[in-house]
Order: structure tokens, then sequence, then C-alpha cells
């Protein structure tokens, strides 16, 4: 609905004569221009406007297309990443499990080794005396012949 400018300025129509654009609001430039009527504009025809709406249903459509590829993508690269992210932490808690266990053999295998190498007993002591004694003066080991063992007692 279109006002008229009258000397009276009243927000409301009060004729017909005030629904008719006005010689002063028509010969002045609105700041809100109206769209142009097909019949009005010559060059924009239906089949150049149904044409170029095609054309951005078609953009629209595409853009979609691969933003539907991307996040296809994302979500592939996110399920391959969780696969990475359990086998991880499965191979930890092996790991983890393995170390404890390994850490355990060693000090089991150390003191092991301690008591039998380092601490021999008695009779470890003497057959390694004894080798050692045949290795470095076999003729004086066999002087010895039966006194070794008091010898070994004695001596050693």
């Amino acid at each position: 609905m279109v006002y008229s400018l009258s000397p009276v300025f009243s927000s409301r129509p009060s004729s017909a004569s005030a629904l008719r654009p006005s010689s002063a609001s028509a010969s002045r430039p609105s700041l809100f221009p109206r769209p142009l009527l097909e019949s009005e504009d010559s060059d924009l025809t239906s089949s150049s406007v149904d044409q170029m709406n095609d054309a951005v249903t078609r953009r629209i459509f595409s853009k979609l297309d691969n933003l539907k590829t991307l996040l296809e993508k994302v979500k592939k690269n996110q399920e391959d990443m969780k696969e990475e992210i359990k086998t991880i932490k499965e191979e930890v808690a092996i790991l983890s499990y393995d170390q404890a266990c390994i850490d355990a053999v060693i000090i089991k295998s150390a003191q092991d080794l301690l008591e039998k190498k380092i601490y021999p007993n008695y009779d470890e002591f003497k057959e390694s005396a004894e080798f050692f004694l045949r290795e470095s003066d076999n003729e004086f080991f066999s002087t010895l012949g039966s006194k070794w063992e008091p010898y070994f007692e004695k001596k050693i």
C-alpha cells in the first residue's frame, strides 16, 4: 500500500486517490525498489531464470556431494585411528605385563647366579679347584694322588 504525502501528515490513506502513487513519489527514487516484473524486464525470460536456478541447484548439490565425500573420508580416517589406538593400547598392556614378568625373571636369575657362581657350595668349589689344578699344574696334582682331599681341606 502506498501512502500519499498530503498536507496533513497522516499515516492512513484517506481516500481511494491515496491508494494510487502520487506524482511526487513516482518522480523520486525509492530506497527499496520493487522487483521488476517479467513483462517489464525483457532481458529476463522465464527460461533464463529457470536455467540460472538449475545452475545454482547443481552447484549446491555438487558442494553437498563434495561435503558428503569429505565426511565419509573423515569417518573412515576416524575409524582407522580408533583401531590403531586400540591396537596400541593392547600392545602397551602386553608390554607392561611382559616388563613386569621380565623384571621378575631377571631378579630371580640374578639371585640364582649369585648363589651358584659367586657363592658355590662345597662340592662345586672342590670340583672347580681340582679342575684348575689339573689344568695349571697336572704334574703336581698327579703327585698328590689320594692325598688330594686332605690337601684341599688344609690348604684351600
